[in-house]
């Protein structure tokens, strides 16, 4: 992604809002423990999964040769999604017409509604806790915050009307969203998920973005909650500060599966940059993994290179897999694809 020139600070200038902020520890020591391994889960865009029950428990646990779950896989979820149920974009880097304040209502309707999918995850996790065993704690949840755009000038929700000409007006308007997604998930009162902390969906940050991110993190520790991100490989700069800034936990993107042309030393620049950042790793495939050799062949670098950074390895790790691609994997009756799956489930289930 092309740095937008005019809007780079000043290191100097930088580190002096960073020191002036002071964050209170967001969680208890026990709270602070990590998820093994998280999901993201593309939920509400359109030609997206239904998220059945059944497609979270293929999401979630280890499946046999017979289809049925085994064990717990994926020990925490991310909610997050590029596209609006409209097929605005959230993600307004992207391309495509930007999404508008009925979008930001939409998708919480698509999380929260009676039948909506965190029911549905709440459903799969009572069935893998009966037949694997419960977790220790409710099984976490993380929910994305739409990317505030100053190109959209007037975000009006259900709950308000924000502009977002200004950075007040933005914190406003992600402060608003979050104090939503709090009340609606306490209001649903699943009996098996817990709301963790909220995503930043932007994968770099610079400019005012910085002044926001911080100001965004305080309001979300305030309330006992914990802030990720993952950034793309190259990034940029700010990259480095991203605990200063106030995220709580980032995974790095290798951005390897999805250009041929790289090859599979990118892996070993993108354990040595995660080490080099205090940051755990993305494991990435999506559904070109059924196109032929050449994709199938781009995920066990990923896994070889996790088995060479017990360090990495035991940090927590984030699986991006397309929405839906992982739930095509553990159903495929492929003796190639059955192997693979055994190999990303050996690389990441503890022993």
């Amino acid at each position: 992604m092309t740095r937008p020139s005019g809007l780079a600070l000043k290191a100097a200038s930088l580190l002096a809002l960073l020191g002036a902020v002071a964050f209170s520890p967001a969680v208890s020591s026990a709270q602070q423990a990590e998820t093994s391994t998280w999901v993201l889960v593309y939920a509400g865009g359109p030609k997206r999964p239904k998220y059945s029950v059944g497609d979270f428990l293929h999401l979630i646990a280890s499946i046999d040769t017979t289809g049925k779950p085994a064990g717990w896989l994926c020990t925490g979820t991310i909610f997050l999604e590029a596209f609006a149920p409209s097929g605005r974009v959230f993600a307004t880097w992207i391309g495509g017409q930007l999404a508008d304040g009925s979008d930001w209502s939409a998708y919480l309707h698509t999380l929260f509604d009676p039948t909506g999918v965190l029911r549905r995850l709440d459903s799969a996790v009572t069935v893998l806790s009966r037949q694997a065993g419960p977790l220790q704690e409710k099984f976490p949840v993380v929910i994305m915050i739409p990317y505030p755009d100053t190109s959209v000038s007037e975000l009006n929700v259900p709950w308000g009307n924000y502009s977002l000409t200004s950075i007040d007006g933005r914190l406003q308007a992600v402060g608003a969203y979050i104090t939503e997604v709090v009340s609606r998930f306490r209001q649903n009162e699943y009996a098996n998920l817990r709301l963790t902390g909220f995503y930043w969906l932007k994968e770099s940050i610079w400019g005012d973005d910085i002044r926001l991110t911080v100001e965004v993190a305080k309001r979300i520790h305030q309330l006992g909650l914990r802030f990720f991100w993952i950034p793309f490989y190259a990034s940029g700069p700010n990259v480095d500060l991203w605990a200063r800034i106030g995220f709580d936990q980032a995974w790095l993107q290798p951005n390897y599966f999805f250009h041929p042309s790289v090859s599979a030393l990118r892996m070993d620049s993108a354990v040595s940059r995660a080490r080099s950042l205090g940051m755990g790793l993305e494991i990435e495939f999506d559904d070109r993994l059924f196109s032929g050799r050449e994709y199938f062949n781009r995920l066990d670098p990923y896994l070889v290179a996790l088995s060479r950074a017990p360090d990495l390895r035991r940090k927590s790790v984030v699986i991006y897999e397309g929405g839906g691609t992982l739930i095509q994997l553990s159903s495929s009756p492929d003796s190639l694809y059955r192997a693979l799956y055994s190999r990303l489930v050996a690389s990441l289930v503890a022993p």
